[in-house]
């Protein structure tokens, strides 16, 4: 009788050894030799899980800013403070010269609309200014555009000419290849006060203290 508990006792033992060999073995951590991570959201900080370890982002390269389209390459321009002064400067003297002269009752500048071009005129390697700005004539609706035109003389900017702009509409204006050139609109018999369609340019260069007309 007593065998006979053993044997079921024994017996009872290997079937409950097998169902616990048959079963998978339950989920857990991984072991220190499995890595550090499985995911992303293993790791601290801005860290990522490659290959079971935490690493640190590579980090993407800066783009690089374009460089100004109004600037020749290797001139050398005087600051934005020093420009500011310049071009505030001949405004100025443009208004009251006018108001002297009666050309005009009174001229209101919009600043808003200066455009600002960089470029060496006379080839000496330093960076020149052409300005661009919109008058208005106080008590109408009339305005125009006006360019100033600057050289760059031991590190500042002396007004050259102001008279660049023709009779017609300034469209617009660069410098390159050692000369200033000017687009202009003109009205064609058909054309409204304004839209004039005749586009023409005219290119200057710096002779001594003024601008030439080199076409």
């Amino acid at each position: 009788m007593a065998a006979r508990g053993f044997l079921l006792s024994t017996s009872f033992a290997l079937v409950l050894a097998a169902c616990a060999a048959a079963e998978p073995p339950a989920p857990g951590l991984p072991s220190a030799n499995a890595g550090q991570c499985q995911k992303d959201t293993d790791c601290k900080a801005d860290r990522i899980c490659e290959q079971g370890s935490c690493t640190a982002p590579q980090a993407k390269p800066v783009e690089q800013q374009p460089a100004s389209i109004n600037a020749d390459a290797g001139v050398q321009p005087v600051s934005a403070e020093d420009e500011k002064v310049a071009l505030t400067a001949a405004v100025a003297a443009y208004i009251a010269q006018s108001k002297r002269e009666e050309i005009e009752t009174s001229l209101i500048e919009s600043d808003a609309f200066r455009k600002l071009v960089r470029g060496d005129i006379n080839g000496d390697g330093l960076a020149d200014l052409a300005a661009s700005t919109l008058f208005a004539i106080e008590g109408s609706n009339t305005d125009f555009q006006h360019l100033f035109v600057f050289q760059q003389r031991e590190g500042k900017l002396v007004l050259i000419d102001s008279s660049a702009a023709d009779a017609g509409k300034l469209a617009d204006f660069d410098i390159a290849g050692g000369h200033l050139q000017v687009s202009y609109l003109d009205y064609a018999e058909e054309d409204s006060r304004c839209c004039p369609s005749i586009e023409y340019k005219k290119q200057f260069v710096a002779a001594g203290d003024k601008l030439v007309l080199r076409n």
